[in-house]
């Protein structure tokens, strides 16, 4: 089974399917380096940026 993978800005183009902003979207892909990912990876990055603590 082939996985989808899609690019950040095709997340921040439809931030809802990850549950934030086009902003966030893209603060989480830049915090964590990515480019792209897959549906799954990518809901964890953004739910991994949501949870950060601020230091």
């Amino acid at each position: 089974m082939q996985k989808t993978i899609y690019s950040l800005e095709e997340y921040a183009s439809n931030p809802e399917s990850l549950d934030a902003s086009a902003d966030m979207v893209r603060a989480a892909f830049t915090f964590a380096g990515k480019t792209e990912a897959e549906i799954k990876e990518a809901k964890k990055l953004v739910r991994d940026f949501k949870n950060k603590e601020v230091q």
